[in-house]
């Protein structure tokens, strides 16, 4: 365990939290040297499920307009990208550190994310059915990656018993950004979401570089 997680272990006497706990402490279940990387790791996480947020109502579209009984073949399609993107995908999370290959990792799907611009605008004079295809595959698979990332990163950041205490409060970041994301999403068009969603990505890699350096 890193030593500023063993700085942010609870001080507890006979009679539970310790009298000098705060009413922060006592909301968040976290220590003084907890607090900045409970933050971070909130804020991450809001940062995370929003920039997927934003993109599934442009998903669900897709797959809308082909039908409830069509779907199969993007079902079909996720499965097997994820199929053959996860074994490889583990492979490079266990040979390199999680603050070190998540911002290459989110920095490969803005990348994705802008290319997808030029193809929605050039969405007349491609095949509608499979850039919709595309684009539901991809989100989904997005959505995996990211996510599980996420949550390896926290695993390696904060011990079991911190994780018991902080992971309730860090998941509020996540529901709140599937709150927003939702809401963004049916105010502006499609373009504005790519680019909305690398942004809030950017901010998740930032917050990826903080954690580092307070762990």
């Amino acid at each position: 365990m890193r030593e500023s997680a063993k700085l942010g272990t609870w001080n507890r006497d006979g009679n539970g939290m310790s009298g000098q706990a705060s009413l922060w402490s006592v909301v968040t279940g976290s220590e003084p040297a907890e607090r900045k990387a409970l933050g971070l790791s909130f804020a991450f996480f809001f940062f995370v499920l929003t920039s997927y947020y934003l993109l599934r109502p442009v998903r669900d579209q897709f797959s809308a307009a082909v039908g409830s009984t069509n779907l199969w073949p993007f079902w079909l399609a996720t499965l097997v990208a994820t199929l053959v993107f996860t074994p490889f995908f583990g492979a490079l999370v266990s040979r390199f550190p999680r603050e070190k290959f998540i911002p290459v990792v989110y920095a490969f799907f803005i990348v994705c994310l802008l290319g997808f611009v030029p193809a929605f605008r050039a969405e007349q004079q491609l095949d509608a059915r499979v850039l919709g295809t595309v684009f539901y595959v991809w989100v989904s698979v997005f959505n995996l990656f990211v996510v599980s990332l996420f949550w390896s990163f926290m695993a390696d950041l904060f011990d079991s018993v911190q994780s018991r205490r902080l992971f309730p409060v860090i998941a509020l970041g996540g529901t709140a950004g599937s709150i927003l994301g939702p809401i963004i999403a049916s105010l502006v068009p499609i373009e504005a979401l790519l680019f909305s969603s690398a942004a809030m990505l950017v901010c998740a890699i930032a917050c990826t570089y903080a954690l580092a350096r307070w762990s």
